[in-house]
C-alpha cells in the first residue's frame, strides 16, 4: 500500500497537541470513534490520548480509553491521566452509497456517506495532579504586580457520564459534535502553598462537596479515506464549580479502520 507523501506529512503534525486547564482540571477527551457496523474495529493516537472501540453487534459499541494530558508553562505544570470504558448504541442514515469504484486502482478507499448519532454509558477514573512555583500577575504603571508563591494540588478523581454526538460522514470528511454530562467525583486530594482564600474555600468545597455536575463539549473534524484519517478536536467544559469551569483542550491526532487497513496492506 502506498500513501502520499502529504499525508505522511500530517501524520507528523498530527503529534502536537496543546491543551489549557486550571490548576484544578483538564477536560478529557470525547467518544472520538464512529463505529458503522458489526465487528468494527478502530482505535485513535495523539500525543495526549488513545482510544479504541468494537461493535460485537449492530448498533452496539464498546470503547476503552486512556488520557494522559501534560500541560507544562513557564511557572507550572498540570497532569491529568485517566482511564475510560463504556458501553452504548449508535445508528445512523446512508446518504450516498459508493458505486462504480474500482478498488485494485484507486489510492483512496472513500468512507461510506451518513449522518448519525450515538449515546455511551461511561466510566472514567484517574488522577490530577498541579504544580505552580510561582508568578507575577496584574500590575500597571500605578500599581505594582502581584506575587504569587508556590502551589500544589494533587486529587484522585472518579467520573461517571453520559456521553452522546451526532456526526456527518463523506468520503474525505467528517464532522462531529459531542456532549457530555456527569458527576466529577474528587477524592484523597490535598493542596498546599500560596492560594488566596477563595481559591482554598473553593478547593475545599471539591473534595468535601463533591461530586460537581459537569459538561463538556466537543467539536472533532477529520479528513482522510475509510483506512486512516487525520483529526483535530476542540474540547471544553462547564461547572459550577468556578476552579473548574471553562478548560479548554485541543489536540490533534489520527484515526485508525484497523481490519480495513489491514485488508489494503495485503493488496
Amino acid at each position: 500500500m502506498k500513501l502520499p507523501t502529504s499525508l505522511f506529512s500530517l501524520l507528523l503534525f498530527s503529534l502536537l497537541t496543546l491543551s489549557c486547564g486550571s490548576d484544578f482540571y483538564i477536560p478529557s477527551q470525547a467518544n472520538m470513534l464512529v463505529l458503522e457496523k458489526k465487528d468494527d474495529i478502530k482505535a485513535s493516537l495523539a500525543f495526549n490520548h488513545a482510544q479504541a472501540a468494537y461493535s460485537p453487534k449492530n448498533h452496539i459499541g464498546l470503547k476503552a480509553g486512556y488520557v494522559f494530558s501534560n500541560v507544562t508553562e513557564l511557572n507550572s505544570e498540570r497532569e491529568l491521566n485517566m482511564g475510560n470504558i463504556g458501553i452504548g448504541y449508535f445508528n445512523h442514515k446512508v446518504v450516498k452509497p459508493i458505486k462504480g469504484i474500482k478498488e485494485k486502482n484507486m489510492m483512496m478507499r472513500p468512507k461510506l456517506c451518513l449522518i448519525g448519532y450515538e449515546v455511551y454509558a461511561n466510566i472514567s477514573q484517574g488522577s490530577f495532579s498541579s504544580i505552580n512555583s510561582g508568578s507575577r500577575t496584574g500590575g500597571t504603571i500605578f500599581i505594582s504586580p502581584e506575587s504569587r508563591g508556590f502551589r500544589a494540588f494533587d486529587a484522585n478523581i472518579f467520573y461517571p457520564h453520559l456521553s452522546s454526538q451526532i456526526y456527518w460522514q463523506s468520503q474525505t470528511f467528517s464532522l462531529q459534535f459531542g456532549l457530555r454530562a456527569g458527576l466529577l467525583y474528587y477524592y484523597d486530594g490535598f493542596g498546599v502553598g500560596d492560594y488566596t482564600q477563595a481559591e482554598r474555600v473553593l478547593a475545599a468545597s471539591l473534595i468535601e462537596d463533591t461530586p460537581f455536575p459537569n459538561l463538556e463539549y466537543d467539536i472533532l473534524f477529520s479528513k482522510g479515506d475509510e483506512r486512516l484519517e487525520t483529526f483535530m478536536q476542540l474540547t471544553w467544559n462547564s461547572s459550577k464549580n468556578s476552579l473548574i469551569n471553562t478548560n479548554l483542550a485541543f489536540s490533534f491526532g489520527m484515526r485508525l479502520n484497523i481490519p480495513s487497513l489491514i485488508e489494503s496492506m495485503k493488496r
